[in-house]
């Protein structure tokens, strides 16, 4: 392993409310693909730490759950509190759409501030705003927050605005030790992020026919040297959902294995077997 001398780093803590775009943010800033993306509201089940380093940089960026809710309640949590304190550059992501709300708008910009870290303000999804509707967003923060400067506007899906971020966050680390190793991508085991790409799968594939508290346990995982064999459990909590997800003649099943398979492949790099089965536990809430 090669020294890198003069090492940096930067803890970045990724908050929002839910479906603003966090993960596709952090998966961005992190420059992979494992944080879940999906239409769906609270998709992101536990705080997410993603690693990237180039040069004598090594970020490490913190994918967390939905924090406040429409009357602007902090909902940060045990865990999220414990990354707060640890990090070093807040990024609260809005999302452009949905900021007409002026009163939520103004209670998620003084909540950011209480945290009395430093931080930016992301608006995201732009490409979908009028020009009117813009403007009207940056003469709102404009008039009500202070540092113009920590504002960055951007389209995630249609990649506008991000060099410009990247180009600010590249300037921000500081020297310190890395606490990873340069080819470490996140601190989840691979079972972990084995079981988030099934049921990102399943999510997409299944998209409102079911809740998204759905959960995925790996039973079997045995690895040889060409391969890995796993057995994932899908665990709903109402037997009706057995039918939806194995779709007619197993058809559903099927290709959403397919598709998880061909995730962890990549990731993994060797040839995969994934069964999945369905279980029932009356833990899992709606």
């Amino acid at each position: 392993m090669v020294l890198v001398k003069n090492q940096k780093s930067l803890f970045v803590l990724v908050l929002g409310e839910t479906n603003v775009g966090k993960s596709s943010l952090v998966n961005f800033i992190s420059n992979s693909q494992i944080s879940i993306v999906t239409y769906k509201k609270n998709t992101t089940k536990e705080v997410l730490p993603l690693i990237r380093t180039e040069g004598e940089s090594q970020f490490v960026v913190y994918d967390t759950v939905g924090f406040i809710s429409k009357t602007g309640k902090n909902f940060l949590g045990n865990k999220n509190f414990f990354y707060l304190k640890t990090s070093d550059l807040v990024i609260l992501v809005l999302d452009g759409k949905k900021i007409s709300n002026q009163k939520l708008l103004y209670q998620n910009l003084q909540y950011v501030i209480s945290l009395k870290k430093d931080h930016i303000i992301v608006i995201n999804k732009i490409d979908l705003l009028s020009l009117q509707e813009l403007s009207k967003i940056q003469s709102f923060l404009n008039e009500y927050y202070d540092d113009i400067g920590k504002i960055f506007y951007i389209s995630v899906k249609q990649n506008l605005g991000l060099d410009k971020l990247l180009k600010f966050l590249q300037q921000k680390p500081l020297p310190n030790q890395w606490l990873y190793p340069s080819d470490q991508i996140t601190t989840k085991s691979t079972k972990f992020l084995a079981e988030e790409f099934t049921r990102e799968t399943l999510l997409l594939k299944l998209q409102d026919e079911i809740p998204h508290k759905l959960e995925i346990k790996t039973d079997i995982w045995k690895e040889t040297k060409n391969s890995i064999i796993i057995y994932q459990s899908i665990i709903a909590n109402k037997i009706s959902y057995k039918k939806i997800i194995l779709g007619k003649n197993g058809c559903k099943i099927k290709q959403i294995s397919l598709d998880a398979k061909g995730k962890i492949e990549r990731m993994v790099n060797k040839k995969v077997h994934l069964y999945l089965f369905f279980k029932i536990s009356k833990f899992i809430s709606e």
